[in-house]
């Protein structure tokens, strides 16, 4: 098990849609995938069960692929790390982000989204490990405190507006890839139109 996969920041903004599945293709991807839920054993690589398995932690009822990135919030440069295995509920911990819109949406409820967030948290606690900032600050914001407390804590936020927008990207085989969209605010209308 490998509980640090659910302490991995999401990536930026400026880079929703940009990612190695959409450049590298379907075919790609579903490789990549099999690929990787073979080497993790057919378990989630964060929580360690298996696709329905209840266990200590339970899970979402299948395997995932997640990409895992670095991340340099001084440059904007972003770098695919490695590619895991994650059930489903993990899988959505790590993308609290997206999570947060699943919310806001009215997609999922306050309770779906809080066994998500109780489930990872508990999931960290155990390993003793913090969770991403943003993670931490969406899960104390549905349980009604507020953005102090995850300072508090001692957990960084990183500032993605130390760099341009239009200077975030992603090197992938040698290549950059830049945002699909040329400003925040193109971004949000594009996600308010076309759903999550």
């Amino acid at each position: 098990m490998r509980p640090g996969l659910l302490t991995h920041p999401t990536i930026p903004v400026a880079l929703h849609g940009v990612a190695p599945r959409s450049i590298l293709g379907k075919r790609w991807w579903d490789k990549t995938r099999v690929d990787t839920y073979d080497k993790a054993g057919r378990r989630c690589q964060a929580c360690g069960s298996e696709p329905g398995e209840g266990g200590l932690y339970g899970n979402g009822g299948r395997l995932e692929a997640h990409e895992c990135y670095n991340i340099n919030y001084d440059t904007g440069v972003v770098l695919l790390d490695e590619i895991v295995a994650l059930c489903a509920l993990c899988h959505r911990f790590v993308h609290s982000g997206r999570l947060r819109i699943l919310y806001e949406s009215d997609v999922m409820t306050h309770s779906e989204v809080m066994k998500v967030l109780d489930r990872g948290m508990k999931i960290l606690h155990d390993a003793n490990l913090q969770p991403f900032a943003g993670t931490y600050l969406l899960y104390e914001e549905l349980k009604g405190t507020s953005e102090v407390v995850a300072l508090q804590e001692g957990l960084e936020i990183p500032d993605e507006s130390k760099v341009q927008w239009s200077e975030w990207h992603l090197v992938l085989e040698g290549k950059k890839y830049y945002s699909l969209y040329s400003s925040r605010e193109e971004w949000h209308e594009y996600w308010r139109l076309h759903g999550v």
